[in-house]
């Protein structure tokens, strides 16, 4: 098990949660606490928050999880929401994509995406690592090329596509 790091929440509670959550959830949430939070205040809300990101699938909104707070009665407030969203993207724990309707999160999983986004109606669709793999593993040799050059530590790599969706495009026509 990881180490955890005191930023003054009581270790009793990580153990309560650690038993109702499973391993999965709370490898995540030990992993990036100590990352995210350092120097920051790791508020009761926040906790909630990051507990919470590894139940969502995909893509989702700061609206989204607002209400999936709210369906699980936990009661925080959207600036919280935001804030913490805005916190987690520039760690790099969550990946932002601006679309046409807002941000766009999705966890980040430490590797190059590539998405697809319909200019129209703004829905994203994730290209398959199958599917692009030569591009992927050249683009990755580039960026540590080019990391090593500049003396620049890299964050996340995503490729957003713009253009219109098989729908969109039909309603063009």
């Amino acid at each position: 098990m990881p180490q955890i790091k005191d930023l003054g929440v009581k270790k009793r509670s990580f153990y309560a949660t650690n038993q109702r959550f499973g391993r999965k959830k709370t490898e995540f949430f030990t992993q990036n606490k100590n990352k995210v939070f350092k120097g920051k205040r790791f508020t009761k809300a926040r906790e909630k928050i990051v507990r919470l990101l590894p139940d969502i699938k995909g893509h989702f909104t700061t609206q989204d999880l607002f209400f999936a707070l709210k369906k699980r009665n936990i009661p925080i407030g959207i600036a919280t929401v935001y804030r913490t969203l805005n916190l987690l993207s520039r760690q790099a724990i969550l990946k932002r994509t601006l679309t046409r309707m807002g941000f766009v999160y999705e966890l980040s999983k430490g590797e190059i995406d590539v998405h697809l986004l319909c200019k129209d109606c703004g829905k994203i669709f994730e290209v398959d690592n199958k599917e692009c793999a030569g591009i992927k593993s050249a683009l990755t040799e580039f960026l540590e090329r080019l990391q090593k050059n500049v003396n620049f530590e890299m964050g996340n790599c995503d490729i957003v596509i713009h253009g219109l969706c098989k729908r969109c495009k039909n309603i063009e026509k």
